[in-house]
């Protein structure tokens, strides 16, 4: 969730632009990756004998960091991050381009201030013109 809030604030300071040039990754590519992930974490003990969403730990020493114990079922913790993450990126790449679309189309200058066609000078200005 932390990382969709990073790149949500990405996108109101920078826009499309900035957005897709800080994750140049396609939103469906991830929502693919991290759905295979969750899923394959889900149904792999099935071909190890075990029951479906079955974890094990996995215990092994590294160098630097001593003994370390990993369980299985943080593979789904991931796949569903990553869903998260490209989520966030479809919703703010399809929701915020129609945005960016207006404010390419009007340019850099600021929107004119048009007066009422139907409502008399008086009215607008306060007072007689």
């Amino acid at each position: 969730m932390t990382a969709g809030l990073a790149l949500t604030i990405r996108y109101l300071a920078g826009g499309r632009f900035e957005l897709s040039e800080a994750t140049p990754v396609s939103a469906g590519g991830l929502l693919g990756i991290g759905l295979a992930t969750a899923a394959g974490s889900g149904v792999a003990p099935l071909f190890l004998g075990g029951q479906v969403f079955q974890s094990a730990i996995i215990q092994f020493w590294l160098p630097v960091f001593g003994d370390i114990k990993f369980v299985t079922s943080t593979i789904f913790d991931i796949g569903v991050y990553i869903v998260v993450v490209g989520l966030v990126l479809d919703v703010l790449r399809s929701l915020g381009a129609e945005v960016d679309e207006h404010i390419e189309e009007r340019g850099s200058e600021p929107a004119e201030y048009e007066e009422p066609e139907d409502m008399p000078a008086e009215t607008i200005s306060g007072g007689k013109a």
